[in-house]
């Protein structure tokens, strides 16, 4: 005889133990549809933080002014980026970048590509609701 050690003891014996028949249920199928509901909400953003991954032949040098123009620093470069929609629609999107930073990605991906490497380049910004980037920068990847 073992013991089965709870709060108290309590014998446990194997003589007592009576085989039990397996039993079997149908499943009871639904006869009322089920209702699917779908909940939504609206959440107000100011700005959406985006990454884009742009291919490095598709920035240009000709956009960009050359230095020592007059107020060049105030200048803006300006890409614009199309988004197709559904329906042959399709979303632009305004891009303006500082030129010292567009100086510096162009220079880098002609680093990158002296020394026979490959890169792409990586767009971030904050998305506003009339489609256009703020505080966007570019910064150059080496692409395996």
């Amino acid at each position: 005889m073992a013991t089965l050690s709870l709060k108290k003891k309590v014998p446990v014996s194997s003589d007592n133990v009576a085989p039990q028949a397996s039993v079997t249920r149908t499943a009871v199928a639904q006869t009322r549809p089920v209702k699917k509901t779908i909940s939504t909400s609206t959440i107000h953003l100011e700005t959406m933080k985006i990454s884009v991954v742009l291919p490095a032949e598709s920035i240009s040098a000709e956009i960009c002014p050359a230095i020592g123009v007059e107020n060049s620093s105030k200048i803006k470069v300006i890409l614009t980026l199309a988004v197709p929609q559904e329906a042959e629609q399709t979303l632009y999107l305004t891009v303006p970048f500082s030129p010292t930073n567009y100086r510096r990605t162009l220079h880098k991906i002609d680093a990158l590509k002296a020394e026979g490497k490959s890169c792409i380049v990586l767009l971030q910004g904050k998305l506003q609701g009339d489609g256009i980037v703020k505080e966007a920068g570019l910064t150059v990847h080496e692409s395996p």
